[in-house]
C-alpha cells in the first residue's frame, strides 16, 4: 500500500509526486453515536460511494446555534457553522484543503451539538494529513489533529487540554464517507489500530449533487 504524509506546515499546494498516490491527476470520472450504516455491505470499492451507501443515510452534525452570543464573564459563543462545498474538480490539490476544512467544521458542529451556546473557545489543529491508496477513484484522506476547547456555564469557564483525534475520509464526486480513528497524538497509543478503510466501517455523511 502506497501513502504518503503532507506535514501541516506544507498547506494546500502539493507536489506533483502525489499523483501516485491516487493512481491519477484526477479523482473519479470511472466508468464503472450517529448512524452506523448497518445496512452497508461493502462491495470492495469498485464502485462510487453513492452506489455503495444509501443516500438517505447520510447525517452529519449540523446544529443551528448562533455565534458571537454573549455570556457572563465577557465570552461568547462559538456557535455552528457551514461546511465547505466540495471542490468542482477533485484531485491532489484540493482533495486533502477540502477534508481539512470539512473536519474542522464537522469537529466544530459535534461539539457545538452537544454544549450549545456555552462552547465559547474552540481550535482544531491539524497536525498530519496522509494519502491512502485504497481504492481507484476515491481518495482516501487521513487527518490527525489536536482538539482544544474552552466552555462557560454556571459562572465557570472550564477550559481543556489539547487532545488528540483522528479520522479518515473517503471521498469522491458523489459523497463523503469518514471514521474516526485512533489518534497519532494519543499519551498511550501501544494499541493503535492500523489506518481503517472508510468503505468498510465508516458512515456516510453526505451525497453531492442529489436531486430530489
Amino acid at each position: 500500500m502506497r501513502r504518503r504524509t503532507i506535514l501541516a506546515g506544507a498547506g494546500v499546494a502539493l507536489s506533483s509526486s502525489l499523483v501516485g498516490c491516487l493512481d491519477s491527476n484526477v479523482i473519479g470520472g470511472r466508468d464503472d453515536g450517529y448512524p452506523n450504516n448497518e445496512n452497508h455491505e461493502y462491495n470492495g470499492g469498485e464502485s462510487t460511494i453513492s452506489e455503495q451507501f444509501d443516500c438517505s443515510d447520510a447525517f452529519r452534525p449540523e446544529p443551528n446555534v448562533e455565534a458571537g452570543v454573549a455570556q457572563n464573564g465577557g465570552h461568547e459563543s462559538v456557535g455552528s457553522t457551514a461546511y465547505p462545498t466540495p471542490p468542482e474538480a477533485l484531485n491532489v490539490d484540493t482533495v486533502p484543503s477540502f477534508v481539512r476544512t470539512h473536519e474542522k467544521a464537522y469537529q466544530q458542529n459535534e461539539f457545538v451539538s452537544s454544549s450549545g451556546e456555552s462552547l465559547v473557545g474552540f481550535n482544531v489543529r491539524i497536525e498530519e494529513t496522509e494519502l491512502f491508496d485504497y481504492h481507484e477513484g476515491i481518495a482516501v484522506v487521513r487527518l490527525d489533529f489536536l482538539v482544544d476547547l474552552s466552555t462557560y456555564s454556571e459562572g465557570r469557564l472550564a477550559t481543556t487540554e489539547a487532545f488528540g483525534e483522528a479520522a479518515v475520509y473517503a471521498v469522491d464526486e458523489t459523497g463523503l464517507v469518514r471514521v474516526a480513528t485512533d489518534s497519532l497524538y494519543t499519551y498511550d497509543n501501544s494499541d493503535q489500530q492500523e489506518t481503517p478503510d472508510p468503505l468498510r466501517t465508516g458512515t456516510l455523511l453526505v451525497c453531492f449533487n442529489q436531486t430530489s
